[in-house]
């Protein structure tokens, strides 16, 4: 097998997810993949019975059913099922009266979020907040204690000094009990009431039931109190209230976060070992199905690429043909002519080299119709250079000449004065007649000159 069959049968790939890994650089055989085929059906197996609720910690008799968070039809009962699906739905409403300011801190409405936790109670949120961030247009900007690091913890709190009455602070801990985030919401704590304000009125829960934790939450009065469950665990949580609250708050839509997770554990849940990107049949009616909402996809965006790019041609009365290279691992070198014709009734293109994946077409054709739209706004973006210069040469010569009369009392010029200063003019005619400009640059000095002239001459 060379090198390019070797990459198309070995790479995944995920289109509608945006999402693809290519295993074909990793240096194994066929026969070793055989041998492993016993192996990997036990762990789909296992994973299997894990997800359909089996006690996965034997010591603590607990299921681990972080799965369920995306698609809480797979809890194994209806009492899990309502608990999770309510969880989400307390959150929305709660984030919701926050954005609107219904509920506010001490100083007005929320526009900053400070949250305290350790382990995967913090790094989820932060890596989800860094990258899903819209930078200033977050609804409230993220802040994270996650260790007892007395100058970390100072130097977050300093900032946050000045508008802490518009801060919202969320603690994230099973227990409770925990030492660093608990260590951290002492200090926290404890500057909200050196900056005289109630911490309590400004703090939000995340925590095991009738934790100690919770309790504090209950007995203090805080804003709210949101579950954590014994079956998630810290580092699987992030689809949980331990990470959906704060994305939220912060303006992340969690409805298409939770939606892409739901997708990608169906996507990798295969009968066939040998085929994880399902573009071929099997005999599991589930896996068929997700191939043909993968396929039904896939054809949606060609046709809508195509569609764009005939109506791009319409409009400018054009065929976008151009040349493209692809490139294989292996560097393989396909050099081929794309011809996208308006004209064509059946709406398709022809290509000269037949073995080129259809994903890469659509990829090319895609990216070629984006480099159109930006060669012609670059066009555009010249000509209105090139008539402001113009502009400019005209008042520029209305300068110049007015001088030169005042001077030299010079009432016969028949030529722009501007001219020496600018030796290529010529060339600048030539230019901005291509780009169907309207102005002329010799008949607007003339012009200007002549009125000059009638001027004087009434003087």
């Amino acid at each position: 097998m060379d090198n390019w069959d070797r990459f198309q049968k070995y790479f995944l790939n995920y289109d509608l997810l945006h999402f693809g890994i290519d295993f074909s650089l990793i240096p194994f055989n066929e026969e070793w993949l055989s041998s492993k085929e016993n192996l990997i059906n036990l762990a789909l197996n296992n994973m299997k019975e894990v997800e359909n609720g089996s006690i996965a910690n034997p010591d603590e008799k607990r299921m681990v059913g972080h799965y369920w968070l995306r698609n809480s039809l797979l809890a194994p009962n209806r009492e899990l099922k309502e608990e999770i699906d309510n969880c989400i739905v307390s959150i929305k409403e709660f984030v919701n009266k926050i954005h609107l300011g219904e509920i506010q801190g001490t100083h007005g409405k929320f526009e900053n979020l400070l949250c305290i936790g350790i382990g995967g109670s913090a790094l989820g949120p932060q890596f989800i907040a860094h990258a899903l961030s819209k930078n200033n247009n977050d609804k409230l900007r993220p802040y994270f204690l996650d260790n007892s690091d007395p100058d970390g913890i100072d130097f977050i709190l300093n900032q946050l000094k000045p508008k802490l009455g518009q801060t919202l602070v969320v603690v994230i801990s099973k227990s409770g009990t925990t030492p660093e985030p608990r260590n951290c919401m002492i200090e926290t704590e404890a500057v909200y009431r050196s900056m005289g304000l109630n911490f309590n009125a400004h703090a939000v829960a995340i925590t095991g039931v009738n934790s100690q934790l919770d309790n504090q939450a209950l007995n203090g009065g805080w804003l709210k109190r949101f579950p954590m469950w014994d079956w998630v665990g810290g580092r699987t949580s992030e689809l949980s209230a331990v990470g959906l609250l704060p994305a939220s708050l912060q303006g992340i839509d969690i409805d298409s976060f939770l939606e892409g997770a739901k997708i990608m554990d169906q996507y990798t849940r295969p009968n066939d070992n040998n085929n994880n990107n399902n573009n071929n049949n099997n005999n599991n009616n589930k896996s068929i199905q997700q191939a043909q909402y993968f396929e039904d996809q896939k054809n949606e965006k060609k046709e809508e690429t195509l569609n764009n790019i005939s109506q791009f041609n319409q409009q400018n009365h054009s065929t976008i043909t151009t040349p493209f290279i692809f490139t294989s691992p292996q560097t393989i070198t396909n050099n081929s002519n794309l011809n996208l014709n308006s004209n064509s009734n059946s709406n398709s293109f022809n290509l000269s080299t037949n073995e080129i994946n259809n994903q890469v077409i659509l990829q090319i054709i895609a990216q070629n119709n984006q480099l159109q739209n930006e060669l012609i706004e670059q066009k555009t973006r010249n000509s209105q250079l090139e008539i402001r210069i113009a502009e400019l040469l005209a008042t520029l010569y209305q300068i110049t000449s007015q001088n030169n009369n005042q001077n030299n009392n010079q009432n016969n010029q028949n030529h722009c004065n501007i001219y020496p200063i600018i030796p290529n003019l010529n060339q600048l005619q030539q230019n901005l007649s291509q780009s169907k400009s309207i102005i002329n640059i010799e008949s607007l000095c003339k012009s200007n000159q002549n009125n000059q002239n009638n001027q004087n001459n009434q003087n």
